[in-house]
């Protein structure tokens, strides 16, 4: 994996990982890269700034990076990315923290 770049727009990459989730290809190491780059770019301070993202989106974001870390388990630098990230989507989402506390957390 190469540092992520942070050049790319969040929900751009979403987007393609989304893609990427639907055509069974999560997990596959070319796909790797592109996870980082959404970690590090939802784990970026201001990412999630005014509560400014909706809960839906929060929780979208969160499912992507909960199954990336099944698909993913041996690799740390993922991982940490991810738990990172988790905490952001956490931390922003303000009063429905509780929706999201029980599938990150249990």
């Amino acid at each position: 994996l190469r540092p992520p770049s942070g050049s790319r727009l969040l929900n751009e990459v979403f987007d393609e990982l989304r893609c990427v989730v639907q055509e069974g290809r999560l997990g596959q190491p070319d796909v790797a890269q592109d996870v980082l780059e959404f970690a590090y770019l939802a784990a970026k301070p201001g990412s999630f700034h005014d509560g400014a993202t909706d809960i839906v989106d929060l929780t979208a974001y969160s499912a992507i990076l909960l199954d990336a870390m099944e698909k993913y388990p041996a690799s740390s630098i993922l991982t940490l990315w991810m738990v990172e990230a988790l905490l952001s989507i956490y931390n922003a989402a303000g009063n429905h923290r509780m929706q999201l506390a029980v599938p990150l957390f249990v």
